[in-house]
């Protein structure tokens, strides 16, 4: 029977299952556009670190990044909202992209202290040529820019935290040199096995990383290790 003219035809309720198909669809739709905007990201963060090598510290920034990418100012400040914001998530996407997450594992899971030492010195060797641009636009910007003060010693004190977990384990094996306690320990290690002492050795000097490493191992067994 035909409805009244003007009344509402009763379409009939969802059942169970369109409501799930329903479901589905605005999830994957809600996942699709969630990937879209992290693969956006990593593109940013890839052309922002490209910047920053090529132009230095300066040559960075939410304009120069939508020029360059293609897309408005406001489309990058929906990413990052501030300069502050990019670089700091540039310094992680940096170090998470060559691997620094994964060597730092094995270095915190080596079976001894001497070994977490050798880990770290190849870690040092093996990053170190592929980051050591962005450690330098930050390094020589910090003295001037609160935002790349913040971003290199965000970096740096993650790695002064890696150099004291290494130092407090010899001192707990009974490896480290008597002399020396963990803070003055760590601070000579954080020193030596720095990208800066790197760049100065492999790019200034030509050091051969082979090298740099076989003599930075032995500087610094000589210099924290107890004898015998």
């Amino acid at each position: 029977m035909a409805a009244p003219a003007g009344s509402l035809i009763p379409y009939p309720a969802p059942s169970g299952k369109c409501r799930f198909l329903q479901a589905v669809k605005y999830y994957c739709g809600i996942r699709i556009l969630s990937t879209r905007s992290a693969t956006s990201h990593r593109l940013l963060l890839l052309t922002a670190r490209r910047l920053l090598e090529e132009r230095g510290y300066h040559g960075v920034g939410l304009e120069a990044l939508a020029a360059e990418a293609g897309m408005s100012r406001q489309s990058i400040y929906v990413h990052f909202h501030s300069k502050a914001r990019l670089v700091l998530e540039l310094v992680d996407y940096v170090d998470e992209s060559e691997g620094v997450p994964t060597l730092t594992n094995r270095i915190e899971t080596a079976p001894s202290g001497e070994e977490a030492l050798d880990l770290f010195i190849d870690l040092v060797a093996r990053v170190a040529p592929r980051i050591f641009r962005v450690v330098a636009a930050l390094d020589a910007a910090r003295g001037e820019d609160p935002i790349a003060a913040t971003a290199w010693r965000d970096r740096a004190d993650r790695r002064q935290r890696r150099c004291r977990n290494i130092v407090r384990r010899l001192a707990d094996e009974g490896r480290l040199r008597p002399e020396l306690d963990v803070t003055i320990a760590a601070d000579l290690l954080w020193t030596l096995a720095s990208v800066r002492v790197w760049e100065d050795l492999v790019v200034t000097r030509r050091w051969a990383s082979d090298r740099y490493r076989a003599h930075m191992r032995r500087t610094l067994r000589s210099a924290l290790l107890s004898q015998g």
